[in-house]
């Protein structure tokens, strides 16, 4: 079994009590070990648990087995080293444990999706975690509570990343049990509330270097590392409108690859180009918002028009660099990806043209990165493109979106230039983050 690194107080306070509370509920800042120690704690209520059968869920069956199942090597598999294996249980995804009460069956679940509930039910389970659980659809949290309901020995992990206050996870299930905790002391609830500083696993080199990459006044910092739930106000990258010359590009640089990235629009949008460059000052890595170029919104721009515009941005890009970008991110228009293609080829140029992976990086995680590069001093703005910085100047929360979708999507933004800005520096935000960069 690997070894634990020490635990806070908090932390052994919140596993004693979890023996005998029915709900556990871990919430704070990330990479603040809120997993691994509810996995500890279910793990050794498992051991001696009565029931047979016992559920792992998460947004989605990869999720859950991540952080409940492995863990960076402290989840389901270390705890029960030697004595448990991997394989079905009425076609799902399981783990089987022996124990000093006989053999086990953890089923694993995931429960983003209207309809997961389904995957859960007919079963009576003698305990259950969620990983992420304010993440996961109500439908599913509330099916896991009720199929515990008959167990012998119930109980109900769950950890999870603060949200605005008036998330309907706290609305809906979290500030019931609080109350009845707070009239009752023998309810059951065990709550814990842990940031990064509780980690003892992360040095404080470590801890002085991850808080160098955020903006101690913004919403990510106190979300991500204070743990706490605040409501997002005001502008996202207040440090870049109150001094955007700071990020203005100063030198000359000498390019490693070029991006473009390129956002459709449409009646109420605008379609916008921007290059991207990726590039070393002082040994630093740096991402360059070189130039935008925008069409306006509205119906009489023909698919023709945006394809010839772009072609104009694309050489005037190699003219003045003298290198070929490295590829293309386009928005979802297939037709006008494989129009963009045709295009080039036509002309002698063979560059790749993606379709953006929305998923790979949350709209939210884009907003956080963001925040690090200004904070790290690793993006940089051409003068010129007074597009882009205006647009980021006046990047506004939206306080009636969920927590994903952070930007305010009305006239008094402009999100057509933020999304063509994204779409360029995608591979070279994933470059940084690979190498560690950005955390």
């Amino acid at each position: 079994m690997n070894q634990f690194s020490r635990f806070t107080k908090k932390q052994t306070d919140y596993i004693q009590n979890s023996f005998d509370s029915w709900l556990n509920v871990l919430e704070g800042g990330k990479r603040g070990s809120k997993d691994v120690v509810n996995n500890l704690a279910w793990c050794a209520c498992i051991d001696n648990h009565e029931d047979k059968l016992h559920l792992a869920g998460g947004v989605s069956v990869a999720t859950t087995k991540l952080n409940i199942i492995d863990c960076n090597g402290f989840g389901v598999l270390n705890y029960f080293k030697g004595r448990c294996k991997q394989g079905k249980y009425q076609e799902r995804d399981a783990v089987y444990v022996d124990t000093p009460k006989g053999q086990k069956i953890i089923l694993i679940s995931g429960g983003g999706k209207d309809g997961d509930e389904k995957l859960i039910k007919g079963n009576t389970y003698g305990t259950v975690n969620i990983t992420e659980i304010n993440e996961c659809h109500e439908k599913f949290v509330k099916e896991a509570f009720d199929r515990t309901t008959s167990s012998t020995d119930r109980k109900i992990f769950g950890c999870f990343n603060p949200k605005k206050p008036t998330h309907k996870f706290y609305e809906d299930i979290l500030n019931f049990h609080e109350k009845k905790q707070a009239k009752n002391p023998d309810y059951g609830y065990n709550y814990a509330h842990m940031t990064i500083a509780d980690n003892l696993s992360i040095s404080d080199e470590q801890l002085l270097k991850i808080l160098n990459t955020y903006d101690k006044s913004s919403i990510w910092y106190k979300r991500d590392i204070e743990g706490l739930r605040v409501q997002a106000e005001g502008l996202i990258f207040e440090q870049f409108a109150d001094n955007p010359e700071h990020w203005h590009i100063k030198d000359t640089p000498d390019y490693l690859a070029l991006y473009i990235g390129v956002d459709f629009g449409g009646n109420k949008a605008k379609t916008v180009y921007t290059l991207t460059g990726l590039t070393v000052v002082n040994d630093k890595p740096r991402v360059d918002i070189i130039k935008s170029h925008a069409l306006p919104a509205g119906g009489g721009i023909s698919s023709e028009q945006i394809t010839d515009e772009f072609f104009k941005f694309f050489e005037a890009s190699v003219k003045k660099y003298n290198k070929i970008p490295h590829h293309v991110n386009v928005d979802h228009l297939e037709a006008q990806r494989v129009s963009f293609i045709k295009k080039l080829q036509s002309e002698g140029y063979d560059v790749p043209i993606y379709m953006v992976n929305k998923a790979s990086i949350s709209l939210a995680e884009w907003c956080r990165y963001l925040n690090s590069l200004f904070n790290l001093n690793m993006i940089a703005f051409s003068p010129e493109n007074k597009l882009a910085i205006d647009c980021f100047k006046n990047l506004v929360y939206d306080e009636k979106a969920e927590d994903d979708q952070p930007v305010d999507d009305d006239v008094t933004c402009d999100v057509d230039t933020y999304d063509s800005c994204r779409y360029s520096m995608v591979e070279a935000l994933i470059k940084l983050i690979k190498k560690g960069l950005l955390l």
